[in-house]
């Protein structure tokens, strides 16, 4: 019983996404990718799970990484990410392995849990719009200015209300 624990213990589930240059060109992105992957499962024995292949977005702020004695500073990268299993002793050799690539320009990697915990697009959509603050609607409405009515006029117009 004891060497089951020890072996479910060998191995953690991690997930790395990762930004890589916009200077690569698209038809170079699969060399990248597979780098990346080799180092996961060939290199340190991990057992993917689960990924997503990278697409070019906009990024929040400007990242800048130095390559050489060059500052790159980036507006947009490519991000994809891995899900995998691997021993927690081979994850420092994937960092350096990480770190070391000139054309990842940022990564971060963690420990999670084998379930899926994608949350589709469209739900997101309608979590956000079900908690942003709703706005109310003024309407402005115009009031009717006040006509003076004197007293005379007023005990008229009850007298003939009355006699009707």
């Amino acid at each position: 019983m004891q060497n089951k624990e020890n072996t479910a213990k060998e191995t953690e589930i991690y997930e790395v996404g990762y930004h890589i240059m916009p200077s690569v060109p698209e038809e170079k992105l699969p060399l990248e990718v597979s780098a990346i992957l080799s180092a996961i499962v060939s290199k340190n024995g991990g057992v993917m799970i689960a990924s997503e292949s990278p697409v070019k977005i906009e990024l929040a702020y400007t990242m800048a990484k130095k390559v050489g004695a060059t500052q790159h500073k980036c507006d947009e990268a490519y991000f994809g990410w891995f899900k995998f299993e691997m021993s927690p002793d081979n994850i420092n050799a994937l960092k350096t392995f990480l770190d070391a690539q000139d054309n990842v320009l940022r990564f971060l990697l963690i420990k999670t849990v084998r379930e899926n915990t994608l949350v589709g697009a469209k739900l997101l959509a309608a979590e956000k719009e079900a908690l942003a603050p709703k706005e109310e609607v003024k309407t402005e409405t115009t009031k009717p200015e006040k006509t003076v009515v004197s007293d005379a006029d007023l005990d008229k117009t009850i007298d003939e209300l009355v006699k009707a």
